[in-house]
């Protein structure tokens, strides 16, 4: 079988195109915000494409949060065989959940960089594993949120302290919420995940302008989502701590021997001596330790 993402050209950019090199926004509206630069400093034939997805059922409780999981894992299985010949012909893409957005990257020769993009778009509307895979991908991520639970102390003491922090779920939220997803919760979320979304992206490397417009508009027809506009994004929270009751101690237990102990300082708006003590203190305690 003939691998389709072996580049067949490899040339460079001319040094007259590469006079406009500077980032450039090349699509603004309710639905994506797509900025272009073009490599001047390392002058390979390689590209690098990062795209960021928010959806309105991307939300901060534990549900939709192993939703999103198990969408991940069911995506990147469907898409193995071609993710794999892909990584042999010098392109390697990425898939992952991160502050309530789906983000995707993908770097190598630019040449059949468009063909695959395109094959990633039009799977994100076809994600349908039969029931037994989908139920081996929930026995694949519930061992991983059991092995993430029994981590080091230390480690266990900073999944707490995002969670209380950012509202994120821990690794035991995520246990107990994956065995109670049904097969058809999954199905109409991943039929419904990409219908709504707001898409940012970042193309770079050996690309022309005119090509990178090109390909983000037939990317947006493959993606086929009606917009999700910045104004109905939920904000990412964090918790700031009440300064006239305090210090905190949060204390929780775990199987594991040892202990793990983190400091946590509420420094308040951001300035350049808060920065600077800050940096100081962190040297000092691991001087100590």
């Amino acid at each position: 079988m003939q691998n389709p993402y072996l580049p067949k050209r490899l040339d460079l950019l001319s040094s007259q195109e590469e006079l406009d090199s500077k980032p450039a926004l090349i699509s603004s509206d309710e639905s994506s915000c797509v900025y272009h630069a073009l490599d001047t400093r390392y002058k390979v034939p390689e590209v690098a494409c990062l795209f960021t997805f928010q959806s309105p059922l991307i939300e901060n409780h534990t549900s939709s949060q192993v939703l999103c999981d198990l969408y991940q894992h069911a995506f990147l299985e469907q898409l193995a065989p071609s993710l794999s010949l892909a990584a042999n012909a010098g392109l390697s893409v990425s898939f992952y959940q991160e502050d309530l957005e789906l983000k995707l990257s993908l770097y190598g020769y630019h040449d059949k960089a468009p063909l695959l993009l395109a094959e990633i778009f039009e799977t994100f509307h076809q994600v349908a594993p039969s029931k037994e895979q989908f139920d081996l991908y929930c026995n694949t991520l519930a061992v991983e949120y059991d092995n993430a639970s029994k981590e080091l102390p230390v480690r266990q003491a900073m999944q707490q302290l995002d969670s209380v922090l950012f509202n994120k779920p821990t690794a035991l939220d995520k246990l107990t919420a994956i065995r109670s997803i049904s097969y058809e919760e999954f199905m109409k979320f991943s039929k419904s995940l990409f219908e709504r979304t707001y898409t940012e992206a970042f193309l770079y490397g050996n690309l022309k302008r005119e090509d990178a417009q090109s390909l983000w508009k037939s990317l947006k027809t493959s993606l086929a989502s009606t917009p999700f506009p910045r104004e109905d994004h939920t904000p990412r929270k964090i918790l700031v701590l009440n300064q006239n009751n305090g210090p905190r101690k949060l204390v929780q237990s775990t199987d594991r021997q040892g202990a793990g102990a983190l400091l946590l300082l509420q420094e308040g708006p951001f300035s350049f001596e808060n920065k600077a003590i800050q940096q100081v203190l962190g040297y000092a305690l691991s001087d100590a330790f």
